[in-house]
């Protein structure tokens, strides 16, 4: 099959667009007329290797179903089947979400994830990867703090069979990771708690009052 991209939005990573089946016989005779030629004059008959989207069949039954990977078997990008509608031409018009954040985030290793907290960790996965192109910084380091929470609460709760420490805020995990001994886990812990403080006002007066009344006196 091929897939006929309509449009594509690199911020939402959503594609829209059709997919055609080649016909059963290859080559199949085709009546072609040169480009700017009036149909039905000057047609010519060629040997085409055609594709109908008839052959595809309904697409509705694989939404939130199927992956559809689009490229070649060496080099491909998997994609989700998020929407199909059916348009004027009688052709199923699907929207494809892309299953990866192309780069933003690593891929998630779903395997090692618990089978009870997978579909929140992808949610908030999720919603970071479509803040990364649209938002601004300090909302991007908010999810990305929260990101972070989770899926080291989701981690820790699994490791110690203590469903409570979903609940733990990030700013208490870096001593409690030195504790165990997980120095580079509380280094990066406390890193990202650090950064989302950075961004609130009254923590930015701390750093630099002087430059904080400055920017204060340059809104007014």
């Amino acid at each position: 099959m091929i897939f006929r991209e309509d449009s594509f939005d690199s911020v939402t990573r959503n594609r829209r667009g059709r997919l055609y089946s080649v016909l059963p016989s290859r080559p199949t005779p085709w009546w072609v007329s040169p480009p700017g030629v009036q149909p039905f004059t000057e047609q010519r008959q060629m040997q085409l290797y055609g594709f109908d989207s008839n052959l595809v069949g309904s697409m509705s039954v694989h939404v939130n179903q199927t992956l559809l990977a689009l490229g070649t078997r060496d080099a491909h990008s998997l994609w989700r089947i998020v929407a199909c509608e059916r348009i004027v031409s009688g052709e199923d018009l699907l929207t494809l979400r892309a299953r990866t954040s192309f780069g933003t985030l690593p891929d998630l290793d779903e395997s090692k994830v618990p089978a009870a907290q997978l579909a929140k960790i992808k949610e908030t996965l999720e919603k970071l990867a479509e803040a990364a192109y649209r938002s601004g910084p300090e909302s991007i380091v908010d999810l990305a703090r929260g990101a972070a929470q989770w899926c080291r609460a989701t981690w820790q709760a699994d490791q110690k069979g203590d469903p409570a420490l979903l609940n733990v805020d990030l700013g208490h995990w870096p001593k409690r990771l030195q504790e165990q001994d997980l120095n580079l886990l509380a280094g990066i812990a406390g890193a990202i708690a650090r950064l989302h403080s950075r961004a609130k006002p009254n923590e930015q007066h701390n750093i630099n009052p002087a430059q904080s009344l400055r920017m204060t006196r340059s809104l007014l």
